[in-house]
C-alpha cells in the first residue's frame, strides 16, 4: 500500500511538472517553446519576465514568486490612479485601493506563480490610461495606451475581453458626442481607433 501511495505521489508530481508549469531551464527560446507546446492558452510575457528575474540575476528558483507578489503590490497604486480618473475624488480612490488590498482573490493570486496578478495590473493601468487619454486628448497619451494594451495582450489572451469593453466604452462616448454636436467622427475617437489597430499589429 505504501509503495502504491508513493508511486501515485510520484506520478502526480511528474504530471504537475510536465503539464502545469512552464520550464525556466532552457533559455528564453525554450520558455516560448514550452508555452507553445505545453500551455498554448497562455501568453508569454509573464514567464519571460520570470525567466530573466531568476536566471539572468542568478537567483534561487524560489524567488520566482517575487514577480507575482510584486505585480500584486503594484495593483494598489494602479487602483488608486484608476479611482482618481473615474471619480476625480481622492476619498473614492483611497476607498477603492483599500478594497483591492483586502480582496481575498488578490491576496491568493499574489502567491501563485501565474500571470493573473500582472493581468489585473495591466487591466488597471490600461483602463486608467484610456480615461486619461480621453480627458487630455493628446497623442502621447494615446500611444501610451496602445503600448499598455499590447503588453496586456502579451500578458494574457483574456486582455482581449478588456479591449472589447474599452471599445464599447469609447464608442458609447463617441455616439453621445455624435448626437449632441457634429455628425462626424471626432479626432479623439480616431486616435483611439488608431491606437487599437497599432496595438493589434504589434501583437500579431
Amino acid at each position: 500500500a505504501k509503495r502504491r501511495l508513493a508511486s501515485s505521489i510520484t506520478d502526480f508530481e511528474q504530471v504537475k511538472k510536465d503539464y502545469q508549469t512552464i520550464s525556466l531551464d532552457r533559455g528564453p527560446k525554450g520558455v516560448l517553446e514550452s508555452i507553445a507546446i505545453d500551455q498554448p492558452v497562455r501568453a508569454p510575457l509573464f514567464y519571460l519576465i520570470d525567466y530573466f528575474w531568476v536566471k539572468q540575476l542568478n537567483l534561487e528558483a524560489g524567488t520566482a514568486r517575487v514577480i507575482p507578489a510584486l505585480f500584486s503590490t503594484l495593483q494598489l497604486p494602479a487602483t488608486y490612479w484608476l479611482g482618481l480618473e473615474l471619480f476625480q475624488a481622492t476619498p473614492a480612490a483611497l476607498l477603492a485601493t483599500v478594497f483591492m488590498a483586502l480582496s481575498p482573490i488578490q491576496l491568493f493570486y499574489g502567491q501563485e506563480l501565474r500571470e493573473y496578478p500582472q493581468l489585473v495590473f495591466m487591466i488597471l493601468l490600461s483602463s486608467a490610461q484610456l480615461l486619461k487619454a480621453h480627458r487630455t486628448d493628446e497623442l502621447k497619451d494615446w500611444l501610451i495606451y496602445s503600448i499598455l494594451l499590447c503588453a496586456g495582450f502579451y500578458t494574457s489572451y483574456l486582455m482581449s475581453v478588456v479591449a472589447i469593453a474599452h471599445f464599447v466604452y469609447a464608442t458609447y462616448k463617441e455616439q453621445a458626442k455624435f448626437r449632441r454636436e457634429t455628425p462626424k467622427l471626432s479626432r479623439l475617437y480616431l486616435y483611439y481607433l488608431a491606437t487599437c489597430v497599432l496595438a493589434v499589429l504589434f501583437f500579431t
